[in-house]
């Protein structure tokens, strides 16, 4: 099942999924190592993190990929080359997602962050 931002992107990108039944898992470092979290050694640090995922078999236009490579180049300043300003998008965004997924599985940390941000708005506004 392909979820509506996922269709949202294809249409927009004139990306057709031609098929969807795979999976695939595999590791990667993680964008932020995650500190604290081994209930045995709290000293240790997560440098791997294993994923099991949909895989989709695409059928793009040349242009529009050559569009999107373009875009993530002038964006996050070409991430592969680990340095400089790329380094830092990516830890950002690795730090917005795993936000996200705390948020997700904890409502008292969704609940404060509501506050959190309410409390920033009528900062900004000037009203606190």
């Amino acid at each position: 099942m392909i979820d509506k931002e996922t269709d949202e992107f294809c249409k927009n990108h004139n990306i057709k999924i031609t098929e969807s039944k795979y999976r695939r898992q595999y590791y990667r470092p993680p964008f932020i190592p995650t500190y604290f979290t081994d209930p045995t050694d709290y000293n240790k640090i997560h440098s791997i993190e294993t994923f099991d995922e949909p895989m989709y078999v695409l059928e793009i236009l040349k242009s529009e990929l050559d569009r999107i490579i373009s875009f993530e180049k002038h964006v996050y300043d070409n991430v592969t080359l680990r340095g400089g300003y790329g380094q830092m998008f990516e830890i950002m965004l690795g730090q917005k997602h795993q936000e996200s997924e705390l948020r997700k599985r904890y409502p008292a940390v969704q609940k404060a962050y509501e506050q959190y941000s309410m409390m920033l708005k009528l900062a900004q506004s000037g009203e606190v």
